[in-house]
């Protein structure tokens, strides 16, 4: 089962590569009953999401109900004997919630949420967040960062808001050292720590809108690819693009992570030039130690900027 998927994901790296474009990654949901699995899917712009038959005869129509105005509107395709498999790639940030046109009162609904890719982090330092002030672009991601004592990140200009924490209400603290949130309407959105609100514990998070991705990726932008293969076992490459103009150096880092936010391995610390670059990771921490298998984390951060993808692997 392993190899099959990565001869079809090297298969897809090949036929990117030859037509000069992007690596653009393919996301798969299953059809299993009257569900779709898994019901809720994380992508990138720009990324493609696949639907697989399994029995039965469905649709996979754009919309929240059948009665939404927008129904249908970005893609409705039949999924059956007839129609296998269904494809739709994703070039817009945002939420896209479809169904199944027959069986939608039956829970047959899903969601794909289009994210940029980029991360940037804002961290807890004593009693403030650094940057207390922050701009990004929709379908961009904050993770917040625990250094000490007990914190939360919620939404809200004041513990009288009556608007606090119906966004997000996280803890920040031993247990839980990073909290993530993808931003996908333009707008302002202020947030506090509920325990140091009145010690001036506050931050704002700034949206733009942002443009639907283009064929060429920018050779400015922070870019970075899905590992390949993907599932891995014991090795696997990263690309990447460092952004700049040609013959400037920027410090970087790419650093693998487990999902508890602990460091497993460092794989670049060091300047590197505006360009594109190739790293291998060979499943083993700082201390050369194999990893057991499972998902993880790997953060590129260069000029300012953080972007970070998962990869899984598996023995």
């Amino acid at each position: 089962m392993l190899s099959k998927l990565i001869t079809i994901l090297t298969g897809v790296l090949v036929i990117s590569v030859a037509a000069g474009t992007s690596l653009a990654v393919t996301h798969t949901v299953n059809q299993v009953g009257l569900t779709f699995q898994p019901e809720i899917i994380d992508i990138q712009v720009g990324d493609t999401v696949e639907w697989v038959w399994e029995s039965g005869i469905h649709t996979v129509t754009n919309g929240v109900d059948l009665s939404d105005p927008e129904l249908g509107t970005l893609f409705d395709a039949p999924l059956d004997a007839g129609n296998p498999a269904f494809s739709h790639t994703f070039n817009t940030v945002g939420e896209f919630p479809y169904l199944c046109r027959p069986h939608v009162t039956l829970g047959m609904v899903g969601v794909v949420r289009v994210t940029t890719g980029i991360i940037h982090t804002v961290n807890q330092v004593n009693l403030t967040f650094q940057p207390d002030e922050i701009t990004i672009n929709a379908g961009d991601t904050v993770e917040w960062v625990w250094s000490g004592l007990i914190h939360t990140v919620t939404n809200g200009t004041s513990l009288a808001d009556p608007d606090l924490g119906t966004m997000f209400d996280a803890s920040l603290d031993a247990g839980n050292p990073i909290f993530s949130f993808t931003f996908f309407e333009p707008g302002d959105v202020p947030y506090l720590c509920r325990p140091h609100f009145t010690l001036g514990m506050t931050g704002i998070v700034h949206i733009n809108t942002v443009s639907p991705v283009q064929d060429t990726p920018d050779a400015k932008s922070l870019t970075l690819q899905q590992n390949t293969p993907n599932p891995f076992n014991p090795s696997t490459r990263i690309d990447f693009q460092i952004p700049g103009d040609a013959g400037a150096t920027i410090p970087a880092s790419l650093r693998i992570y487990d999902l508890q936010g602990r460091l497993v391995h460092t794989l670049v610390s060091e300047p590197l030039a505006a360009a594109r670059h190739s790293v291998t990771w060979n499943g083993r921490n700082d201390l050369g130690h194999m990893m057991a298998s499972g998902v993880y984390v790997y953060r590129l951060q260069a000029g300012g900027l953080t972007t970070s993808r998962q990869m899984t692997l598996m023995k």
